[in-house]
């Protein structure tokens, strides 16, 4: 089973960078009045060194704040999800049920809900090790098969494509292991 995963034209929501756009998007919503307060406003503000959320958008939109700084606020969702804000806490569970039905289509599709299927995720945010996103994608997997074995990859998917390769050309589990080392440490130097 598998997903174009070609973003909104194919029917997807979601991932680390939307999720940070979202941020934005609700901080400055929360703002001005046209959406719920949220501890986003503050939050977003305060990472970019501005006064308000009003201020991030100038700043992106003079290019004084690069573009791709907007992608570090994924990381602020997150906290302030963690602090107990409801609208920060909505875009994350949002992105848990996407992650679900992802799963859920694969499983009933294949009928596999009465099995021990294993369901292997990947991908930057749940590389991150996010307990909100992980404990509400776990239950929500669990109502689909309740049997179900979770993993939760934390290497790169680029490891996935050399590993794939590797296998390809038969090669020892040593050149498996030394690819794995080999990402991880560029990783760490980073």
């Amino acid at each position: 089973m598998r997903f174009p995963s070609l973003g909104e034209i194919t029917g997807d929501w979601g991932g680390g960078q939307h999720l940070a756009q979202l941020a934005l998007w609700h901080a400055a919503r929360g703002e001005d009045g046209r959406g719920p307060a949220t501890a986003l406003t503050p939050a977003v503000a305060r990472h970019f060194g501005r006064t308000s959320a009003e201020d991030v958008g100038i700043g992106l939109h003079l290019g004084q704040i690069p573009r791709g700084a907007v992608d570090e606020l994924t990381r602020v969702l997150f906290d302030v999800a963690a602090g107990g804000d409801p609208v920060a806490r909505r875009v994350l569970d949002r992105q848990a049920d996407e992650i679900v039905a992802f799963a859920r289509v694969a499983i009933t599709k294949l009928d596999l809900a009465a099995t021990a299927v294993p369901v292997v995720l990947g991908g930057g945010i749940l590389r991150a090790g996010w307990d909100l996103l992980e404990s509400r994608i776990a239950a929500g997997v669990a109502a689909v098969a309740p049997r179900a074995r979770l993993t939760f990859v934390d290497d790169a998917p680029v490891v996935g494509a050399a590993l794939s390769a590797l296998d390809a050309l038969g090669a020892p589990e040593a050149a498996h292991a030394a690819l794995r080392r080999a990402v991880r440490d560029a990783a760490a130097r980073s």
